[in-house]
């Protein structure tokens, strides 16, 4: 991936298009334990409602639902190349 420092900062923003989905696959690798350290300090509860406000590629999001039965998951996403 080869991109000047305004088209990095553009994707970390809102990826877009094909370098958008190489930079979100990157920030996931690099923040993987961080947001599972986030998910376990939630101390979800059973049908708990979560909202998660730039939910990425989501990659994450099976990880969440797994700590407690009937968890509502709302996620909000500005990037429509990862919303799809």
């Amino acid at each position: 991936m080869d991109m000047n420092l305004k088209e990095l900062e553009f994707q970390l923003s809102c990826p877009d298009g094909v370098n958008g989905i190489e930079v979100a696959k990157r920030m996931n690798e690099t923040n993987r334990n961080l947001i599972k350290k986030t998910i376990d300090s939630l101390k979800v509860n059973t049908y708990d409602i979560v909202l998660e406000i730039g939910h990425g590629n989501g990659i994450h999001i099976n990880y969440l639902l797994e700590k407690a039965k009937g968890i509502q998951y709302i996620g909000v996403e500005i990037s429509k190349t990862i919303h799809n």
